[in-house]
């Protein structure tokens, strides 16, 4: 039989065993012996109860300790300050720089300049025939009525000067050099001894006479905004005004061998079309390599409302003239020809062919913007996004970045 396992906290277990020892040694014990056998079982009895209450009272002891340490950290806990969150930094808006207003300056003749916030400039007296600018510092627009009486009107900057007849143009001076941007009309640039002519959509440096990218600028919607009313019903008021006009109203005398197209161009912004288109066609007859002239008839075309025949002419124009006036002329016609004949393949023809909307046309940020009309007219959407997202990237201040970005950014 297998023994049961003695239970240590059982306090009756030693006497048990020494009941069994006993029982086991002493085959016939006597009365002495089983009195010192009971004597010795009382006191081990006895002794283990001693034990018993030394680890009850220890046991007491330490759950009474426990208590106060449990208290004690409460106590700390309340009494605690809160945590105090780290100071955030406040961050300092950078400074913005408003951006310069333009004023508007009236004078006699029908002339209107814009001055763009502080610039320099002075104007000679102006009840004279001719008119004399002087732009220091600073940008301004210039929105010069025509001239038939001959008179001229000139803006000078410290690095050259620009000669015009009636024209929408913008000059901006820095410390390096000075810029020209044309918007309607014509403009002579001189500095010393050289010269350039520049025409809508074109731009130069004073100093190297050469070509320019466009600058962000509040005046370029003010010009824009001019040729188009000057497109849409050319201005008379100066010429009316004139005595020299008085002679526009007979047929011009017989020219060897036809008016130059700067005579002819003034007649057509005078509104004596008749007299334009008749040397227009006179000029195609004997000049017939001669883009200047070709663009003055596509002029007197649209102004007449032949917009087919106009559209026509100015690619015919943009095949004779230098590929940098080409780019206007394939603007136009395509402008044309997605406007009002909507037929946006052959402007987008157009575009291709004069490269109006390659980089570096003078005309390029016009020429994309159409180019992107065009190619949503087709439904060609996934061309449309990569123009306009290389628009995006060309022109981030222009006029149309708003539209762009949508497009460029439509599923």
């Amino acid at each position: 039989m297998t023994p049961t396992p003695l239970d240590p906290l059982d306090p009756l277990d030693p006497l048990d065993l020494l009941a069994a020892g006993a029982t086991a040694a002493l085959s016939s014990p006597d009365e002495s012996t089983i009195d010192s056998l009971v004597e010795v079982a009382g006191l081990a009895a006895a002794g283990r109860r001693r034990r018993q209450r030394r680890r009850s009272k220890t046991t007491a002891m330490l759950a009474v300790a426990a208590c106060l340490l449990l208290g004690l950290f409460a106590t700390w806990s309340l009494s605690a300050p809160e945590p105090t969150a780290a100071p955030v930094a406040t961050a300092v808006p950078e400074p913005v720089t408003p951006t310069p207003t333009p004023s508007t300056l009236s004078l006699p003749h029908g002339d209107v300049v814009h001055p763009l916030g502080d610039a320099d400039l002075a104007v000679s007296d102006t009840s004279g025939p001719d008119t004399a600018f002087v732009l220091s510092r600073g940008a301004a627009l210039f929105d010069i009525a025509p001239r038939t009486d001959g008179s001229i009107v000139s803006v000078q900057t410290p690095h050259g000067s620009v000669r015009v007849l009636g024209t929408v143009f913008s000059v901006r001076v820095t410390e390096d050099d000075s810029y020209v941007e044309v918007f309607e009309g014509r403009v002579r640039v001189q500095r010393d001894d050289q010269a350039a002519e520049l025409v809508p959509g074109e731009r130069t440096m004073m100093k190297s006479l050469a070509d320019t990218p466009p600058w962000a600028s509040p005046l370029t919607a003010l010009g824009r905004e001019a040729a188009a009313r000057r497109a849409l019903s050319p201005r008379t008021e100066a010429a009316a005004e004139s005595p020299a006009e008085e002679s526009t109203t007979t047929p011009e005398p017989e020219m060897s061998p036809v008016p130059s197209v700067e005579v002819a161009r003034g007649w057509l912004r005078a509104g004596d079309l008749d007299r334009a288109m008749r040397a227009a066609a006179r000029a195609r007859a004997e000049r017939p390599r001669d883009g200047a002239y070709r663009m003055l008839f596509a002029d007197a075309l649209r102004a007449d409302g032949q917009l087919e025949a106009a559209a026509g002419a100015y690619g015919e124009a943009a095949r004779l003239l230098s590929p940098s006036r080409a780019t206007h002329a394939g603007l136009l016609s395509a402008s044309l020809r997605l406007q009002h004949l909507h037929d946006p393949e052959g402007a987008l023809a157009d575009l291709t062919s004069t490269r109006a909307a390659d980089p570096g046309s003078p005309v390029e940020e016009r020429g994309l913007t159409l180019r992107v009309r065009c190619l949503l007219a087709l439904e060609r959407s996934r061309e449309a996004r990569a123009a306009a997202t290389s628009y995006t990237m060309r022109f981030p201040a222009g006029s149309a970045i708003d539209w762009m970005r949508e497009m460029s950014e439509a599923p």
